[in-house]
């Protein structure tokens, strides 16, 4: 469980650790190449721990109290509305400059 959870953190914030080693390594504390990367690795696995935690984890708890399939119709339709106004929009607009 912990390991799929871990996924969409880490795919949305695997920079974070390579920010913060490089910001460090390159102001405080030269390291390796080798050292650089361990680092890095262990630094994007404790921050996407940290937020399947705290955040992925907390919504799939909770998901079932916040939302309805009448809930979902409703994004789904709104959501599809506003990408048809989007593009009926960004045709009118094309033809008004183009």
């Amino acid at each position: 469980e912990i390991a799929g959870g871990l996924s969409y953190p880490l795919y949305l914030n695997h920079w974070i650790g390579v920010f913060v080693v490089n910001f460090l390594s390159k102001r405080y504390f030269p390291i390796s190449h080798t050292a650089f990367v361990w680092a890095e690795y262990v630094l994007n696995l404790l921050i996407a721990l940290a937020l399947y935690l705290l955040v992925d984890r907390q919504i799939q708890l909770r998901r079932n109290n916040w939302y309805s399939d009448a809930i979902g119709r409703w994004l789904a339709i709104t959501a599809y509305v506003l990408v048809s106004i989007g593009i009926g929009a960004g045709v009118a607009f094309q033809q008004l400059v183009g």
